[in-house]
């Protein structure tokens, strides 16, 4: 064994470089880096690509790379043979528990790269003495090459294509082609984990909670699991992400603390088989283009696994207060005076809310930060009595932009080329969306992304109304939908993947960046309220589209699910997947958005269950009935109204609680600031060493202290519960007249809540 200086971490990433120079096939090279953190990056590439480097999504912003990777290891030493190189390192840091308060955490790292004659390489990892993954053990590592021209490649895909012309088209699903200028990228890899592995993750899936083998052992394939943000919510495509994409995956095994996250860094349409296979379980990733990077982060237990990966995609920023309150929407309020009217009648009913939102109807022909001034004659007027109201404004602003020679926004975005280019540079993409004709703002352009923080900051000069203004006001927050991106175009509701953006001054494909175009987006609109808020009042953004590191900007909600019982279901399972890889501040349409309530338990069970989601909204489309709480009759209006006065009620438990000037109470959106935890969490990130928690899914934890689990189907009499009562896991049932210490239970056919919140010593 060779120990290494610690001298600094450029001089241990050296000696690694150097060892590995020497195991490595001619053009393809690996690289790994390891973190003090705990954190090891893997990227694989070839040496010399014919047209230019991988686009590599870690070098622009979701990921901090530097900040995740940064720390000293020690104990670093390396062995090596003809064959194989072992990195032993000895990851040492603070886990945050209160302010100025942590706890030492201390593990042992050994990765060990084997060359395999004749088929590349395998990479084992142990941590902690034990084995947790093995990476390229089905040799599916792949790389096509980039071309210059339709040039056949007999080492990759290429060499199975019918014609040249195949190379560089790609046939959609209706018979539409689009051109591919660098001809296939594709890229793929293998991990492996110990047979008995349950996997969870990669969100946003209408799926079940943990993951399921998409390929069988008799070689039966499913659909993999599809990584494309994308304008639908359909249960008939459930392995088919929707609105969001993170391309995380978190393995664990019943029973056992330790627990290991993979983040596949790459935001190109990508799939992921799952199946088992020589005693491992197996995940096979592929992406359509981009960088073969990822990082590992094993941990001791969910909690410092969750810190861990907070460090690599960013924190939850603590919310407004009053974006933890009770949010009332509907497409659409259609004027100024029934808009009001909602508000007033909340007030008349005793029905607290702090916000009320505007969908896309406020705007004069769907052309964002204007009014229709027939319908909405004065958004001053109409902010003004909402503030008197006690109330915020949430208005819609989509990235789409109406194609109109008078409209400021899209003028100013062609003066200073801000928008989507096609294929050729020179011409912008024009689709279809609310406005009819449209195009998009180029996110990925910085130039364009402080045009639309500046639109949050001061009134633009070509304003017409500018009395109407409202969006420099620091009581009107901001609502990004439709920033998958989505279009009513053939390209499956998106843009075409030719497209082309400029960032850094380079032109880069559509198809590299498909899945972060709505982080950019709402990272612009966070940044513009900051700015707008001079730094001192923190804002309010939702945003359906997100990728790994979206936390950091925007809450998210789970996008248009029907108001039946089967979506209600998928909604606990949705929202675990959703706070497990980052996203914490995540909630669902209340009671659903499409279609009338199948019944009205129903509604009723929905506003209660979501009285404890961290992002809590009522919102309804615009063919169904009215729903708002007054518009039922008295035993479901005084049902709903007991749920969302709870709400209130359990703010210290989801906010902080100052209680003097020496001492506070943090609670669960502060433990997430500070550690990276859910406030949705499974039962398996409080309890990890129980052995019957895995597939829970229909119930979770609130913070550390409080169990939820709603009833599953009308007219439910009684329901079993895991329920962990001193020191022993219990199934038990409780029933209308049974509550139990730390449920929250809904008492059938009264609609009555029991609830204790008060818990000292839950565990």
């Amino acid at each position: 064994m060779e120990s290494a200086p610690i001298a600094n971490i450029e001089t241990q990433k050296k000696i690694i470089e150097d060892q590995l120079e020497v195991l490595q096939p001619e053009e393809q090279k690996a690289d790994i880096g390891i973190s003090g953190n705990g954190i090891v990056n893997l990227q694989v590439n070839y040496e010399k690509e014919e047209i230019s480097q991988r686009f590599k999504i870690s070098e622009h912003g979701p990921i901090q790379v530097e900040q995740a990777m940064n720390q000293l290891w020690k104990d670093f030493r390396i062995e090596e043979t003809d064959s194989s190189l072992t990195i032993n390192f000895i990851a040492e840091f603070e886990l945050p528990i209160f302010r100025g308060q942590s706890k030492g955490v201390k593990e042992q790292h050994e990765i060990q790269l084997v060359n395999l004659p004749e088929s590349g390489f395998e990479i084992i990892y142990i941590f902690d003495g034990a084995e947790i993954l093995r990476i390229n053990h089905n040799q599916l590592l792949s790389l096509e090459k980039q071309r210059l021209d339709d040039e056949i490649y007999q080492t990759d895909s290429t060499k199975f294509a019918e014609d040249k012309e195949s190379l560089i088209q790609e046939a959609l699903w209706n018979e539409l082609k689009e051109k591919i200028p660098t001809g296939p990228q594709a890229i793929s890899l293998d991990i492996n984990y110990p047979e008995g592995t349950h996997l969870y993750g990669i969100p946003e899936r209408i799926n079940t909670f943990m993951l399921q083998d998409t390929v069988e052992e008799d070689n039966l394939s499913k659909e993999p699991y599809r990584l494309y943000t994308s304008d639908h919510f359909d249960d008939k495509y459930n392995y088919h992400s929707v609105y969001g994409s993170i391309p995380i995956m978190i393995a664990r095994q019943n029973g056992i603390d330790r627990v290991t996250g993979i983040l596949w860094s790459n935001s190109s349409d990508s799939f992921v088989d799952i199946f088992k296979q020589k005693g491992y379980r197996t995940s096979h990733w592929m992406s359509e283009s981009g960088s073969l990077q990822l990082f590992i982060y094993p941990a001791q237990n969910p909690k410092i696994l969750a810190y861990k990966q907070q460090l690599l995609t960013g924190k939850t920023e603590i919310p407004p207060i009053f974006s933890l309150g009770y949010h009332q929407c509907r497409w659409n309020y259609m004027t100024q005076e029934e808009t009001l009217e909602v508000s007033t009648l909340m007030t008349q009913h005793q029905i607290p809310c702090d916000v009320i939102w505007l969908d896309i109807e406020y705007s004069d022909k769907k052309k964002y930060f204007t009014w229709d001034k027939v319908s909405f004659p004065s958004g001053k007027q109409l902010l003004e009595q909402l503030r008197d109201d006690k109330r915020k404004l949430v208005t819609i602003i989509d990235p789409h932009i109406k194609v109109d020679p008078d409209y400021f926004v899209y003028k100013e975005a062609q003066k200073q080329q801000l928008l989507v280019s096609t294929c050729d540079p020179n011409q912008e993409y024009e689709g279809h969306c609310w406005p009819a004709k449209s195009v998009w703002i180029d996110f990925m352009n910085d130039k364009a992304r402080e045009y639309v923080k500046s639109l949050y900051c001061r009134v633009p000069d070509d304003v017409e109304d500018k009395a109407n203004y409202v969006w420099t006001d620091n009581d009107v927050h901001i609502w990004n939908d439709m920033n998958e991106p989505a279009c009513f175009d053939p390209f499956e509701k998106s843009m075409p993947k030719s497209n082309t953006h400029l960032l850094d001054n380079k032109r880069i494909e559509h198809r590299d960046v498909h899945n972060v175009y709505g982080y950019y987006n709402t990272q612009s609109t966070y940044e513009g309220l900051v700015e707008r808020g001079q730094a001192n009042l923190r804002p309010f953004v939702l945003t359906r589209s997100f990728f790994a590191g979206s936390q950091k900007y925007a809450a998210v909600w789970s996008g248009d699910c029907r108001s039946d019982w089967a979506h209600f279901k998928m909604g606990i399972p949705m929202l675990l997947s959703n706070s497990i890889c980052g996203i914490s501040f995540v909630g669902s349409d209340v009671p659903g958005f499409f279609n009338d309530p199948e019944d009205e338990e129903l509604v009723v069970r929905w506003y209660q269950v979501a009285s404890f989601f961290p992002f809590y909204r009522a919102h309804a489309h615009h063919d169904t009935k009215r729903r708002e709480p007054w518009t039922f009759e008295p035993t479901i209006c005084n049902a709903i109204r007991e749920s969302i006065e709870l709400r209130y009620k359990i703010l210290p438990h989801v906010q902080v609680l100052i209680i003097n000037n020496f001492m506070s109470r943090y609670t669960v959106f502060y433990e997430g600031y500070m550690q990276g935890q859910s406030l949705m969490r499974p039962m398996w990130q409080e309890f990890p060493s129980e052995d019957r928690v895995d597939q829970i899914e229909d119930q979770f934890m609130f913070g550390s202290q409080l169990l939820v689990k709603p009833p599953s189907k009308t007219n439910l009499q009684q329901q079993t519960i895991l329920n962990k009562i001193t020191n022993m896991f219990l199934e038990s049932k409780y029933s209308a007249q049974m509550t139990l210490f730390g449920m929250i239970s809904f008492q059938a056919k009264s609609y009555k809540l029991r609830v204790n919140i008060l818990i000292t010593n839950y565990r």
